[in-house]
C-alpha cells in the first residue's frame, strides 16, 4: 500500500499507485500489479466479512505514453 486516510489506525479507504513509464515490454508488470491488487481486495474483504470493517480500496495507475 502507498497510502491511507485518515490514518494508518482504522483508515477508511487505502491505495495503492502502479506506475508505469517508457516500456513496451510492460505485460507482465500489469498482470502482476492485477494479481497483486486481487490478493490485497481478497485481504480487505475477509476483514470486512469477520470483523465488519469497511476499507475502500483505490488503485491510481499512471503510465503516461505506455497505454
Amino acid at each position: 500500500m502507498d497510502g491511507c486516510f485518515p490514518s494508518c489506525v482504522n483508515p477508511v479507504a487505502i491505495w495503492e499507485i502502479k506506475e508505469y513509464y517508457y516500456t513496451t515490454t510492460f505485460g507482465s508488470r500489469i498482470a502482476d500489479s492485477v494479481y497483486e491488487t486481487m490478493l490485497d481486495d481478497i485481504e480487505l474483504q475477509d476483514s470486512q466479512d469477520q470483523e465488519n470493517i469497511k476499507v475502500e480500496h483505490l488503485l491510481v495507475i499512471d503510465a503516461y505514453s505506455t497505454w
